[in-house]
């Protein structure tokens, strides 16, 4: 190996050493901000990798889908969410102790709310809007009072902190809050589609039809069996 090899060898290496201390130091100052809500993330973050696996390894198909593609999704969602809110939580001018019980309320419901999709999953069967037996009926009950739980919990965060004064940036506070209302109009998105479903599940005829490929969000969409045609 010559010596211009030889150096931009080394420089890879300082590089890939320098990231993996920027990470560790990361990863450790989230800790630090928030305990549940990182160890959440880090839960969540595993079971990601673990539910992609059953994607490829796992033939078993629910709505015309790989049965571990949704709690996959859930995974990585749920670990972003914690995460960002481990990390920017520290910015809200609340109570630390309210804080804390936020994190404590947000970290176990979402815990509650990927081990029932993965459950489902494992079952062969879909975790959302599924009344097809009294166990999956009351698994969505479960789920709808959990979400809606952590997504008030998540609300009074920002409720508390919007009339006190922030110590960063006007522009990063808004921000923040701005992030947290977005998650919350999604959240009870969700909320209003499963509302929906509950009048429609007894009917023949669909609702609003829209079309197969449209993404209508996290909370997957409803659809008429007998059309093959989704709807809100």
């Amino acid at each position: 190996m010559n010596s211009e090899s030889t150096a931009a060898a080394t420089s890879v290496r300082t590089k890939l050493r320098a990231m993996a201390r920027t990470i560790a130091t990361s990863i450790g100052e989230l800790r630090r901000r928030d305990p549940v809500l990182s160890a959440v993330a880090a839960i969540n973050a595993v079971l990601f990798g673990a539910f992609a696996v059953g994607i490829v390894f796992d033939p078993t198909v629910v709505n015309g889908e790989p049965a571990w593609l949704k709690p996959t999704k859930f995974a990585g969602s749920i670990a972003l969410v914690c995460a960002t809110l481990s990390w920017l939580g520290v910015h809200l001018p609340v109570d630390p102790d309210f804080r804390r019980r936020v994190s404590r309320v947000v970290g176990v419901g979402l815990l509650i709310e990927i081990a029932l999709i993965g459950r489902q999953a494992a079952r062969g069967v879909g975790s959302h809007f599924n009344r097809a037996t009294v166990l999956d009926g009351v698994v969505g009950g479960v789920m709808g009072v959990t979400i809606v739980v952590v997504t008030v919990a998540v609300a009074a965060l920002a409720v508390r902190a919007r009339n006190n004064e922030f110590d960063v940036h006007p522009a990063f506070a808004a921000g923040i809050l701005l992030g947290i209302g977005w998650f919350v109009v999604g959240a009870f998105e969700g909320a209003a589609m499963i509302a929906i479903q509950s009048r429609v599940v007894e009917t023949t005829e669909p609702t609003v039809p829209i079309s197969e490929e449209a993404d209508i969000g996290l909370f997957g969409c409803l659809q008429d069996p007998a059309a093959g045609v989704p709807y809100l």
